[in-house]
């Protein structure tokens, strides 16, 4: 922040400074430079093979790398007050990184379809495989001779110079297939099955199941239809039940780590490993199930469509990391035992005309969702947030990240309104917020 009376710029160059010292002007122009570069290689081959008519078989491998260069360098400044400096930055620092990453992908799919009469059927076969490397190096030093010297090698070669850096490695394995009726393009059904395996669970909770069902009717091309074709000539009843998995969990976390350590060893420094975390080998996938039914309409030869839906959807063993005692020694690691609610309507209008050579293809949208918390496994809330920026709260009963605050009611108008209402932080005047005392017990807490 910069107050509205300190001067940005004196003409000599100096840079003034607020009462916290702070120039935005001066960060902006002189604060120094943040650049990265990155370079991205994608590609991918596939073959097809027709092995008899309907049936194909088809496969694919592709790779993808990313590589990073970052350099961020932060110069020497300083804000004045007339002459007094009010506010400094002594060291010039540079932090140098080098990420890369690749990710190779392969997949095969077999496919079957006939056709047979009035019967449609769609049969499809499925493995798909994900190996992921990725490395990270951090370099950095201080103390540059000036600020337009940012080599890395040019920093002081001192106590302050550091370095990090990592390797990681994940892979998922997937096995699936697919079901695919129609009967005279009326009545329509389709199930799904996925059997997934993740590197970030261990054991036998390394593979879950996910199936899927949906199923649609089309009314309106039944007999009793019949005049109605005139006004709705589309009308569709679906529904659908399935379940997907999540394996967004940190990598190892069912695996003791040791994390390198520094402590003092009979007056002297010393190196050793310590376990910081407690590690859970009982992690497996998030699961989401979710049930949906819905309607499709066409009106007046579809020149407006119609789709609502109401969705009900559930997902357990949400990643938490819960309390532990203090006497363990570590930090708590993650677990599965959230569960969060979301349901909800979604509607969509569209239209489409032609007036001449104009054409018109419009469409609106509304949604209804709900989001709910069930269980947090008896923990929380989770407040996150400052005094400055927004605070959220997740807890049970509530959605998630909701904002958690003091509620107010306008300014005081008068010191004797203010005096006269529950103290908040210090006593008010006229013209301060006045924040609520929402259950009237004098207190506002």
């Amino acid at each position: 922040q910069n107050a509205i009376w300190n001067v940005p710029k004196y003409p000599n160059g100096d840079y003034g400074g607020g009462t916290q010292g702070n120039n935005p002007l001066l960060l902006a122009e002189k604060g120094g430079t943040n650049r990265e570069i990155s370079d991205y290689v994608i590609g991918n081959v596939k073959g097809t093979w027709e092995i008899l008519k309907g049936l194909t078989f088809t496969t694919q491998f592709a790779m993808r790398s990313t590589s990073l260069f970052g350099k961020d360098f932060v110069n020497t400044w300083q804000t004045r007050d007339s002459v007094v400096v009010k506010k400094s930055n002594l060291h010039n620092k540079l932090t140098e990184t080098r990420n890369n990453n690749r990710e190779y992908t392969l997949n095969n799919l077999l496919n079957y379809s006939i056709l047979l009469g009035k019967h449609s059927l769609k049969l499809l076969a499925g493995y798909s495989q994900i190996d992921n490397k990725s490395t990270t190096l951090t370099a950095y030093r201080q103390d540059f001779y000036n600020n337009d010297v940012q080599s890395i090698g040019q920093g002081a070669n001192d106590a302050t110079k550091s370095n990090g850096g990592g390797d990681a490695e994940w892979g998922l394995r997937s096995y699936f297939g697919r079901f695919n009726y129609s009967f005279n393009d009326k009545y329509l059904f389709e199930a799904n099955a996925r059997y997934d395996g993740s590197s970030r669970f261990t054991g036998s909770n390394k593979y879950s199941f996910f199936p899927s069902f949906s199923g649609g009717w089309r009314i309106s091309q039944e007999n009793f239809w019949g005049k109605l074709d005139n006004y709705v000539n589309e009308f569709k009843l679906r529904g659908s039940w399935g379940k997907t998995g999540n394996q967004a969990v940190a990598l190892y976390s069912y695996f003791p780590t040791l994390n390198l350590v520094n402590y003092d060893f009979s007056g002297a420094l010393a190196q050793g490993y310590i376990q910081q975390q407690l590690a859970n080998p009982d992690l497996t996938w998030e699961t989401t199930t979710q049930t949906d039914v819905g309607i499709d309409a066409g009106i007046l030869n579809n020149r407006i469509t119609l789709s609502v839906d109401y969705y009900k959807k559930r997902t357990d063993g949400i990643l938490l990391t819960l309390p532990v005692p203090g006497a363990l020694g570590m930090s708590g690691g993650p677990q599965n035992a959230g569960i969060v609610d979301n349901s909800g309507w979604e509607f969509q209008v569209g239209t489409q005309q032609k007036f001449g050579d104009f054409h018109l293809n419009a469409a609106l949208n509304l949604s209804i969702n709900k989001n709910k918390v069930v269980s947090l496994a008896g923990t929380g809330p989770y407040i996150y947030g400052d005094d400055i920026d927004p605070r959220y709260a997740t807890m049970e009963g509530l959605p998630i990240n909701s904002f958690w605050g003091y509620k107010t009611g306008g300014l005081f108008q008068s010191d004797q309104d203010a005096s006269a209402y529950p103290q908040f932080m210090r006593p008010a005047k006229a013209g301060d917020v006045k924040v609520l005392d929402l259950n009237n017990d004098g207190k506002i807490n």
